[in-house]
């Protein structure tokens, strides 16, 4: 006897996923009132929600990582800089002597 396959996953396209996130976050409409209009299930709207706010943090916090040793990286070069400029003073007023 043939054994029947659970419900085949219903695939949706990349474009189809961004456009049904882009209408959940129109503040006139709820995540439900978007699955209901789309015939998608709110489990799977919501599933994508929480995808895409977890690239979201993480693409900010790397993001943020990136602009903290950008900004270590110029604190040494300027605490560098600010070094050779003194000595640069100082040698010149040997000079100037």
């Amino acid at each position: 006897m043939p054994r029947k396959r659970a419900d085949k996953k219903k695939r949706y396209s990349a474009e189809f996923k961004i456009n049904a996130l882009k209408m959940t976050f129109k503040p006139d409409m709820t995540v439900q009132e978007v699955a209901d209009e789309l015939g998608i299930s709110f489990a799977s709207l919501s599933k994508w929600r929480n995808e895409f706010k977890s690239k979201e943090d993480l693409k900010a916090s790397k993001e943020a990582m990136n602009a903290k040793q950008e900004n270590d990286k110029l604190k040494a070069e300027l605490k560098r800089l600010k070094m050779e400029n003194e000595i640069l003073k100082q040698a010149a007023q040997y000079f100037a002597k």
